[in-house]
């Protein structure tokens, strides 16, 4: 099965309005789908949009992939030169 990108970034940038609901009526959110290295891009993207803040979700400890998905979150929190507020997975999945 091949996967439609332009599919794919409808729905994302669906469930992410869905997460931020009405709270975002009264905020200049931006929605955005890249593809690249997860760190870099978001941090290449931050710096042409100058945000006031970066949020990340995180999963819950899977303890086999923990030692991979760290390393993505540190580079941001480094890197980023705005807040980054990471958010549980399990906060905002119905």
């Amino acid at each position: 099965m091949k996967i439609d990108p332009e599919h794919l970034e409808i729905g994302i940038r669906e469930r992410l309005a869905e997460i931020v609901g009405d709270a975002g009526h009264n905020l200049d959110v931006n929605y955005r789908v890249e593809v690249g290295s997860t760190a870099a891009t978001i941090l290449n993207v931050a710096a042409s949009l100058n945000p006031d803040l970066i949020v990340l979700g995180v999963r819950p400890s899977s303890g086999v992939l923990d030692r991979f998905m760290w390393p993505v979150a540190y580079e941001l929190v480094r890197g980023a030169t705005c807040p980054v507020l990471t958010i549980r997975q399990t906060q905002f999945v119905h």
